[in-house]
């Protein structure tokens, strides 16, 4: 995804800052993200959005246990694990944030070293995982998907709206803000949107602890 002079800006930029946060923002998801294996099961096909044959084919793809979208990061795994090496190697934490897929999201990566977040913001009017692979039971697709993802801690897949960050010296705050419909031009619909989430994560050295408080 980044060429290899972008790659080595960014890891320069990482090794060499010292402020409090390291705020990344990419288009595209950096966690990996795969379909729930037993996605045939969970979903009620008939009020996907997706035609038959596109259907079909994602269904194969879940369950063969591989990534389902190779434009993210889940494409360029070398590069990826450049990424989180550059934070490891400077003990600095990461705070990312992602969209592309439509769908509001939160997920940690890291290892003895470093931890990184993962806010990913919903659409404003995109169809999103719920549109696409609607749950048979309440919550059981995106469940499935927080199941079948290690660093996935919650997945939203209903709804739209934003993400919106508080920060200070050692706390940040992400609340998933969600509009109750977008089908009316109507503007108190944004003015009553609600947190639906919000996730709370203290810096405790060059660690990361994150809590979901809503």
């Amino acid at each position: 995804l980044l060429g290899a002079p972008q790659e080595r800006w960014l890891s320069e930029a990482i090794r060499n800052t010292d402020e409090p946060w390291l705020l990344l923002s990419t288009q595209v998801m950096l966690s990996p993200f795969k379909l729930p294996r037993d996605l045939r099961n969970l979903m009620d096909q008939e009020k996907s959005v997706l035609n038959a044959e596109s259907l079909t084919g994602i269904l194969q793809l879940a369950e063969t246990g591989l990534p389902m979208l190779l434009d993210t990061w889940d494409g360029y795994p070398p590069a990826r694990g450049r990424l989180l090496e550059a934070l490891s190697a400077s003990q600095r934490s990461g705070v990312f944030l992602s969209g592309y897929i439509h769908t509001a999201m939160f997920s940690e990566l890291g290892n003895a070293n470093m931890r990184a977040v993962e806010f990913t913001c919903p659409s404003i009017t995109s169809p999103g995982m719920g549109n696409l692979f609607p749950s048979k039971t309440e919550n059981s697709v995106p469940q499935a998907f927080v199941a079948e993802n290690p660093t996935m801690h919650m997945m939203l897949d209903r709804g739209h709206g934003w993400v919106e960050l508080h920060i200070d010296q050692d706390r940040l705050q992400g609340d998933y803000w969600m509009a109750p419909t977008v089908a009316t031009r109507d503007t108190h619909a944004s003015v009553n949107a609600s947190v639906t989430a919000r996730f709370v994560v203290q810096r405790d050295g060059n660690k990361l602890i994150s809590q979901r408080n809503v």
